[in-house]
């Protein structure tokens, strides 16, 4: 999704608008809570993929499948986004 947001966007920042171009968004479910970052437009595409990542980690409780399903990725998309962040966690480690 970041890296098509990239491909609409026209300068070095990455506007809101451009996660949505030629599509239409999803609507979220009624009642559902909307949680949207200004600050997301501020950030370089890598920040912002990062940021979306361990959002999504931190709501899966760090599950990875459960974090690539909610982004809409495959669990092989998602590590080699996680290795490619160098995001770490405690539960990973082995033996553990």
């Amino acid at each position: 999704m970041v890296e098509r947001a990239a491909l609409f966007s026209d300068g070095e920042m990455i506007g809101m608008d451009a996660f949505s171009a030629g599509q239409t968004p999803p609507r979220p479910e009624e009642g559902a809570e909307r949680q949207i970052t200004p600050a997301l437009e501020a950030m370089t595409l890598k920040e912002a993929e990062r940021f979306l990542i361990l959002n999504a980690l931190e709501k899966t409780n760090w599950v990875q499948k459960d974090a690539a399903d909610l982004l809409g990725i495959s669990k092989r998309v998602m590590n080699y986004k996680i290795k490619r962040h160098r995001i770490q966690n405690q539960r990973w480690r082995k033996g553990k």
